[in-house]
């Protein structure tokens, strides 16, 4: 029990670290100063360019995907798993690092999802990479058609 309940807490410290604001720092900006004033992979987007962006958009499925993996490669129960998986994205949303003040959690999200996967076939993945792909550049480059 000692062991699941580190594996909760330490996807949740995992999730606190803001890649985007790391990059922020990096580059000498304040993320919840500049763009959309939140500190997520599509704002490091719209704000450093594409190779930050997609610095920032590996770490943060990264902080979903390890700590889930690694809930299911020990062998956790199922609810400990998700609850890890959860315990990620809070981390993202509300991280200790800075002051609970964070992003959305979509690409932790996709993060899960893909550690989640990791057992199914290529058709999941084909499904899976479709669905990101709309949901971080087809509709954000809409919605800024829209504003322009």
């Amino acid at each position: 029990m000692l062991r699941e309940i580190g594996a909760i807490i330490g996807a949740y410290l995992l999730g606190s670290i803001l890649f985007a604001a790391l990059v922020a720092k990096w580059k000498g900006k304040d993320l919840w100063k500049v763009g959309t004033k939140n500190p997520g992979t599509i704002n490091a987007f719209q704000t450093f360019g594409t190779w930050p962006g997609v610095l920032v958009l590996l770490g943060d499925i990264a902080k979903g995907l390890i700590p889930v993996y690694f809930a299911m490669k020990f062998q956790f129960q199922e609810l400990v798993v998700y609850l890890t998986g959860v315990a990620a994205i809070l981390g993202h949303v509300f991280p200790l690092y800075f002051q609970f003040r964070g992003g959305k959690g979509k690409a932790v999200t996709i993060g899960i999802i893909l550690a989640l996967l990791l057992w199914g076939g290529t058709l999941q993945y084909a499904t899976f990479f479709i669905l990101a792909l709309i949901i971080f550049f087809i509709i954000p480059m809409h919605k800024r058609g829209l504003r322009a």
